[in-house]
């Protein structure tokens, strides 16, 4: 059993009072996945403002499924006198295309005594307010009407008691049996103790109990009324114990409800559901389960056990938000797991996806009847305010069993395969799987992906690619399973990348999987459309890892490098000896660092030197590798009219070995000052002139600015095509570029301003194949002289004098002319031809 509570949130800046409810009852734990169809939703309709759907539940008894609705507001064709008494519809479900739902007159038309001191009054007494039914086969149903009144004191008050109908599992009407645990002989008074309880407003079957909630006993602070139907005794229950306050509405709902009795205007309904696991203590989940969270959806208005839907083994729960967006409803199917209820829901079932004529959809939810004997509960869901209900098929679940099998380690240097007529070194990876479940296919198909080394850092290359898929670390496919636990297995091989220098961290393989689209087909003996199953869905989402290494030999234990880093100055002659130098004595330093590796293997291992500020750094004196070569024509020959003819066998495999060739540029500022636009333009021969067929791919360009400088790169001008060994050009004849020559790799790089003492440094790094340099005795080897001069203009940005004076001669003289012209006008004028008077003059002219 579970612990609900439901508390209802309100909007901001309203005033607002809450209140908690708990119940015992089997808010059992929740469950799957996308299980119910939408699609295939089987919709019954009834009178217009009856309220029809405002309960319902799914029925059986013996082979026949029936959905059982209550509509409030219906009138009885019986008794045309009584006003709206509420009336329980039956609706066959099968062989019933036309959805018909049939009336129950529970009750005599006519009346019935009640007791010594009992009058009935059966006007808008609210018949179909609730409904429950006895779990098991052949269950009885329990109906409910909350506004049944005793005016047998009608001078002095109405008394709402309320009253409940207990209906065979057959719907034989006359056996039906009245209850009203209320009612007591000579009872009057309103409001104190069960005078005004309205009992059935929340009703709920356990074995033998009839659980009813009284709202309005003792002046609505609410009671909940237990019927043994063995022992025919009722049972009350008032919690007096907590101060219930008046108002609380204690058994208002029978799983899990909250009211916000004071909040004008609706604000109070959006609503938040919380969850106690069963034990001697109430432990309250982490996470309240809050639907889609939107404003004014009352989310837990109701709640149902739907059994375990999705097979997993664990119990599934449908909660309703009938009010969501704009009145329209939802409802959200929540999965239970083995540590309680997952706080996501799996699927969100919105009244539009059915019809867009429902209206309030979710008010009320019933599950754990399987109508279409498929082997799986179905759902019932409530639109009163459309005055309709809907019946949900659920589809069959499909248990999938996954695994990856491959070796735990791999030799790296081991080339057991090959390659494009190339050994290689690859590993088999085989993914299987098999699957089960209760009335699946005897036959489905699986898609695939598989993905490699998927936790290496993002910018880098994986380390493993299927050759299948180009040399991508990913690939896809399909695998068709025969038959219920029969295993079945696919390989695929992966290589290894060339150049691979981490081998420490191991290489994780995920594949994901889904279920294939499959037309499934319909029996005449079928009385509903097939559904397509769909997959069990787990905490992992159809996913499985596994991972593999790569075999070490180390002689230390725990296969650990042992990096020395030493390093010393080295100063010129006449200062070789000395151990300080002063200020200024020398332009040049040596730096020499020596690393040495006293343990096992070191992967991915650099270097890092940082100068102090005043020091910049030059050059590398000492290479690790030097390729130089001097080409000279010895022999005199004419290359221009050379011509060599090549037999090729048809049937000659033509293989390319790539080198990679790393190019370093250095950028630096040891000026004194800013450095304005500053950018580095690299050219690279790209071609055999005359011919079009380029020599070089860049596989990689990378800008390292030590002074967080801003920096701009601009996009490579690139001819790609078939790549050539770059040190052709420095072995056999000098090539060059010009300005916007096709057959030159152009590079740019903008550094912008570069201030003092800052540098910046490029790395290229292209792809080359030395086999192509045998072509070259077959080019045209003419000698061409090319001359290329440029004219860069140097100035000093700040204004000569002689340019400052000048400016300033021509002002004033500007101005003096100026104000001489100012001075004519207003002479012109007479401005300087007025005469001076006194004031006391003027006055006296006046």
């Amino acid at each position: 059993l579970l612990f609900c509570a439901l508390r209802s949130s309100c909007a901001r800046g309203s005033k607002a009072r809450e209140s908690l409810l708990l119940f015992l009852g089997p808010c059992l734990p929740l469950s799957e996945l996308y299980i119910l169809d939408a699609q295939s939703a089987l919709l019954f309709q009834g009178l217009d403002g009856t309220l029809f759907g405002y309960s319902v539940l799914l029925h059986s008894a013996g082979t026949r499924r029936w959905l059982v609705v209550g509509a409030p507001k219906a009138n009885w064709t019986t008794n045309s006198s009584i006003v709206s008494p509420g009336a329980i519809f039956r609706c066959q479900i099968g062989d019933n295309p036309w959805r018909d739902c049939e009336i129950l007159q529970l009750g005599n038309p006519e009346g019935e005594t009640c007791g010594r001191t009992c009058k009935e009054e059966r006007d808008n007494q609210w018949l179909g307010v609730s409904l429950s039914r006895q779990p098991g086969a052949n269950g009885s149903i329990v109906a409910c009407g909350h506004r049944w009144k005793n005016i047998y004191y009608l001078s002095e008050s109405v008394l709402p008691y309320g009253i409940c109908y207990e209906i065979t599992p057959y719907f034989q009407t006359l056996l039906s049996r009245r209850i009203c645990p209320c009612y007591k002989d000579f009872r009057r008074s309103y409001g104190d103790k069960h005078g005004t309880c309205q009992v059935g407003m929340a009703t709920f079957y356990i074995k033998d109990l009839i659980i009813m909630g009284a709202p309005g006993s003792e002046y609505w602070t609410g009671s909940i009324f237990v019927y043994n139907k063995s022992a025919n005794i009722y049972l009350s229950y008032e919690d007096r114990n907590h101060q219930v306050k008046s108002g609380s509405y204690l058994g208002n709902w029978q799983l899990c409800f909250s009211v916000c009795s004071v909040v004008p205007d609706n604000q109070c309904h959006i609503g938040l559901f919380r969850v106690f696991s069963q034990g001697a203590k109430m432990i309250e989940l982490e996470t309240p389960l809050t639907g889609s969270d939107l404003y004014a959806a009352r989310f837990g208005d109701s709640m149902a056990s739907l059994g375990d839907i999705d097979n997993d083994g664990f119990e599934d729960v449908a909660i309703g938000a009938p009010q969501e967006n704009d009145l329209e409803g939802a409802i959200y199917i929540y999965n239970g797991r083995k540590d309680g209820i997952s706080p996501t829901f799996s699927q969100r079932i919105q009244g539009h996806q059915i019809s867009n004529t429902l209206r309030m959809f979710g008010q009320s939810i019933s599950g754990g009847i399987d109508v279409d004997n498929n082997g799986y509960s179905d759902v019932a869901v409530g639109a009163f305010l459309s005055d309709s209900a809907v019946v949900l098929r659920a589809r069959a679940v499909i248990i999938v069993e996954a695994s990856l099998k491959h070796p735990a380690s791999v030799n790296h240097t081991k080339l057991d395969c090959v390659e494009n007529g190339q050994p290689a070194m690859c590993v088999n990876l085989m993914i299987c799987f098999n699957y089960s479940g209760q009335k699946v296919p005897d036959y489905i198909v699986l898609l695939y992906n598989l993905s490699l080394d998927i936790r290496r850092s993002p910018d880098t290359a994986a380390r493993f690619y299927f050759s299948s898929n180009g040399t991508s670390e990913t690939t896809f496919g399909s695998i068709g399973i025969d038959s219920i636990n029969n295993v079945t297995c696919k390989t695929h091989q992966a290589f290894l990348r060339k150049n691979v220098r981490d081998i420490l961290a191991p290489v994780h393989v995920e594949a994901t999987y889904q279920l294939d689209d499959q037309v499934l087909e319909t029996s005449d003996k079928d009385e509903f459309p097939v559904l397509k199953p769909v997959l069990q869905e787990r905490e992992e989402d159809n996913v499985v890892h596994s991972k593999f290494v790569f075999a070490r030999f180390c002689s230390q234990e725990n296969c650990s490098a042992n990096l020395q880093v030493s390093g010393m100055l080295a100063f010129p002659k006449p200062h070789e000896k000395k151990s300080y130098l002063a200020v200024g004595s020398m332009k040049t330093v040596m730096l020499n660092v020596t690393l040495y590796n006293a343990g096992d293997d070191a992967y991915k291992t650099s270097l890092q030197i940082q100068l102090p500020k005043g020091l910049y750094f030059t050059k590398i004196l000492k290479q690790v590798r030097i390729i130089s070569g001097f080409y000279q024509n010895i022999f005199k020959k004419n290359y221009c009219q050379n011509i060599l003819h090549l037999p090729v066998a048809v049937n000659s495999l033509v293989t390319c070995m790539k080198e990679k060739i790393n190019l370093t540029f250095h950028v630096s500022n040891p000026g004194l000052s800013l450095a304005p636009a500053v950018h580095l333009v690299i050219q690279i021969p790209n071609s055999f002139v005359p011919r079009e067929i380029h020599l070089f791919n860049i596989l990689d360009v990378k800008v390292c600015v030590f002074s967080f400088l801003p920096l701009e790169f601009d996009n490579i001008d690139k001819h790609l095509g078939s790549p050539h060994h770059f040190l052709i050009f420095a072995v056999l004849f000098p090539k060059y570029c010009t300005e916007d020559d096709p057959f030159c790799l152009q590079i740019r790089c903008n550094f912008g301003n570069m201030e003092s003492g800052k540098e910046a440094t490029v790395h290229i790094l292209l792809e080359a194949t030395p086999s192509l340099t045998n072509m070259v005795n077959t080019l045209n080897r003419c000698v061409y002289a090319y001359l290329c001069v440029i004219l860069e203009g140097l100035h000093n940005q700040k204004t000569k004098k002689s340019v400052t004076f000048l400016f300033i001669g021509m002002g004033s003289v500007f101005g003096i002319l100026l104000l001489l012209l100012f001075v004519f006008v207003l002479k012109e004028a007479g401005f300087f031809k007025r005469k001076y008077k006194l004031i006391q003059q003027e006055e006296n002219e006046r």
